[in-house]
């Protein structure tokens, strides 16, 4: 018997969302904010995933075995954040037009950019990054 650990860090973004395990294709269980669970297989090649509504992790192979327990770190892809504040710039510039002072105007602009960024970022995210919106990250043994 191998042991496959998942650790999910405590966080605020999707911290009602529960992330579900797959093993070898098969739901294993669910993994709430903070938590950490242990799931026992056999010794040998695993496919793990994780799924959480419509986003998905892509397919991590992990080799058990009896020696001890493999841990991986379930997260979120580094830049899944930025895309949940794509209006918040546009907000900003909305209202610093609002004052009609030609000061801002630079500001204004970089603002607007940085809104289109992170716009196409959510529909990155929305279409074809759903199934890297999660990732499964080693967990190097101290």
């Amino acid at each position: 018997m191998a042991i496959i650990r998942i650790k999910r860090p405590k966080r605020y973004y999707f911290w009602a969302h529960d992330f579900e395990v797959y093993i070898d294709g098969e739901r294993a269980g669910i993994l709430e904010n903070g938590q950490t669970k242990d799931f026992k297989t056999t010794v040998g090649s695993h496919e793990v995933s994780l799924k959480m509504n419509r986003y998905s992790s892509p397919v991590t192979t992990i080799v058990a075995d009896e020696n001890g327990s493999h841990t991986r770190k379930a997260s979120f892809h580094p830049l899944a954040y930025a895309h949940l504040h794509a209006a918040a710039p546009a907000f900003i510039a909305i209202a610093l037009e609002r004052q009609h002072d030609s000061q801002y105007s630079v500001l204004i602009d970089c603002l607007m950019a940085l809104s289109i960024v992170l716009a196409a970022l959510s529909i990155y995210f929305f279409t074809k990054g759903r199934s890297k919106f999660l990732r499964l990250d080693e967990v190097q043994n101290k």
